[in-house]
């Protein structure tokens, strides 16, 4: 017999349970596109039902009574905690009548600041539940936001 022929879709659920329960849900999808069979294999509900349970508990969101647990998981509107998120932010400064001479030369009475908030938002802790997000209000580029915030421990910086 073939490899799929060797198995039946009830078995599906013993299937590799120890291997697809200890791998990320990147890693997953990515094992899911390489045959049809391990597509099968990380389709089925008891893959995605637990993973859906902590997400939601983790994140204190309501837990859909859905089985679609795959779908329900990307789905689910809840903060990354693997990169950062860059606002653009801006305001208006007033200028005070003769406190600039540049901007009283161009008849100006306000001007626009604009900065960029960086903010990396980590996971939420295991033993105590805290939920911590680093800002860095800064002038700087991307990349070295980026530099910044990756090398900061947020438990050292309590």
């Amino acid at each position: 017999g073939s490899f799929q022929s060797g198995f039946s879709c009830g078995s599906t659920k013993l299937a590799l349970p120890g291997l697809l329960s200890c791998v990320d849900a990147y890693t997953l999808v990515r094992c899911g596109r390489l045959c049809r069979r391990s597509h099968a294999l990380t389709i089925v509900e008891h893959v995605w039902g637990p993973r859906v349970r902590k997400l939601c508990a983790t994140w204190g969101l309501a837990c859909p009574s859905t089985t679609a647990w795959q779908k329900q998981y990307f789905s689910l509107l809840r903060p990354r905690c693997d990169g950062i998120y860059v606002g653009e932010c801006r305001y208006v400064h007033r200028i005070r009548p003769g406190s600039s001479m540049e901007a009283k030369f161009m008849n100006r009475s306000h001007h626009w600041v604009e900065y960029r908030r960086y903010v990396r938002l980590c996971p939420p802790d295991l033993q105590d539940g805290a939920q911590l997000a680093m800002v860095l209000r800064d002038v700087c580029s991307y990349e070295v936001a980026a530099e910044v915030l990756g090398n900061l421990d947020p438990k050292a910086l309590l």
